[in-house]
């Protein structure tokens, strides 16, 4: 049995999709790896505190799981709506060089 990506401390539900050791395989076989939030809130609905939150644990926990840099954020849900300004400068603030909308 593989053991999963502790979520825990985040206080996510057991919605778990990759293991840690998939996830290690899968971005040092080439794929690159982006934060896409912690429990993938409408970022536009959400305060600046926890937009923040959601941008920054996302990133730490990939950053500390692969030991690599995580330069991608992709928006939750991904439409224009989905995200706003302050969005946009905390991922700035974040250092992340491209987000992705669908």
């Amino acid at each position: 049995m593989k053991q999963y990506i502790d979520f825990e401390d985040l206080n996510i539900d057991d919605q778990y999709v990759m293991s840690k050791e998939d996830l290690v395989v899968w971005s040092y076989s080439g794929f690159d790896v982006g934060a896409h939030s912690v429990s993938h809130p409408i970022l536009s609905k959400q305060t600046l505190e926890m937009q923040n939150y959601e941008i920054a644990t996302s990133k730490k926990f990939l950053h500390d799981c692969l030991n690599k840099e995580i330069l991608s954020f992709a928006y939750p849900n991904g439409r224009k709506c989905d995200f706003n300004e302050s969005t946009l400068k905390l991922l700035k603030k974040n250092k992340f060089k491209l987000a992705f909308g669908v």
